[in-house]
């Protein structure tokens, strides 16, 4: 029996780990039980550690066997499990792709203040890591900007426990696109909310966009995996027209007008603020203009 349970135990481990590298869209089983174990592992529950996060009692033996967990995965169950993780239930059930709902505020930035509002509301420590491309080879037009906000909603053993909101602009290669993402990224650092600036592939960007991927996890160093092909300062396109103006898809170099107009409204309408005193904030207000009139 002990070597039985070993041996599930070591197959589960293969499993989970071979997903682990696996580039862009994640290819997950459209198993329930399956997905009903990735979830977990993905967020920092080890699978022996399930049972204490199921109302309905789970005991080792039935999470070690599929055919016996199948058995005891109940509706209410897998919707707790959703609920708890932030996931779609119908992504868990084996109904759909998408695994996230992906919040998009193209044009309407102050929408933001009320989603961060309510991810305050729990008092759980958050961070956002904020990623987009830098590749010479991407589709700068079409390529998103993504925002993955990260809540510890428990611990095991001082490890953190994760749920995750993600949201996204879908192409902020595109003037009024990379404005609004400007001012998410000022929202944000408003709300207090930690935020750290990553560079990520396109493929991921765009399978983010779409709600396909879940985080990764390193229970060795109890922390949220996520691409990283280098850093940026997520205050770039707040103070600087220089960086903010980077990869942007000119359109001939009609759209840098544009963007920089853009941004000069969120600006003066409150938008985007600054973290500098009065005469600071005039002074960024000021180099954004300049570049709009060069």
């Amino acid at each position: 029996m002990i070597f039985g349970e070993l041996k599930s135990f070591i197959d589960l481990m293969v499993w989970l780990k071979s997903l682990l590298h696996k580039k862009g869209e994640q290819q997950l089983s459209n198993s329930v039980t399956s997905r009903f174990l990735q979830v977990f592992f993905n967020h920092g529950v080890h699978h022996n550690q399930i049972p204490q996060y199921c109302s309905q009692a789970l005991n080792l033996a039935q999470i070690n066997n599929t055919e016996k967990l199948a058995e005891v995965l109940t509706p209410k169950i897998l919707e707790q499990t959703s609920t708890f993780f932030g996931i779609r239930q119908d992504w868990l059930i084996g109904a759909s792709k998408i695994i996230y709902n992906v919040h998009d505020f193209y044009k309407e930035p102050r929408q933001m203040v009320t989603f961060l509002e309510e991810i305050k509301k729990s008092r759980n420590y958050v961070t956002c890591t904020v990623l987009r491309c830098r590749d010479k080879s991407a589709n700068i037009r079409e390529t998103p900007g993504i925002f993955v906000f990260s809540e510890i909603v428990s611990e095991i053993n001082n490890r953190p426990v994760f749920r995750h909101h993600f949201c996204g602009l879908q192409a902020i290669g595109y003037w009024k696109s990379r404005a609004d993402f400007a001012a998410c990224c000022a929202l944000i650092i408003k709300s207090e909310i930690p935020a750290f600036g990553h560079f990520a592939n396109e493929d991921w960007l765009k399978s983010a966009y779409g709600g396909l991927n879940i985080p990764e996890y390193d229970y060795e160093l109890g922390e949220l995996i996520l691409p990283n092909k280098g850093i940026w300062n997520v205050y770039d396109f707040i103070e600087f027209p220089d960086l903010y103006l980077s990869q942007l898809d000119t359109e001939g170099g009609i759209a840098v007008n544009f963007a920089l107009n853009r941004w000069l409204m969120w600006a003066n309408s409150g938008v985007i603020t600054f973290r500098y005193r009065e005469e600071e904030t005039k002074a960024i207000i000021a180099s954004f203009e300049k570049a709009l009139d060069s």
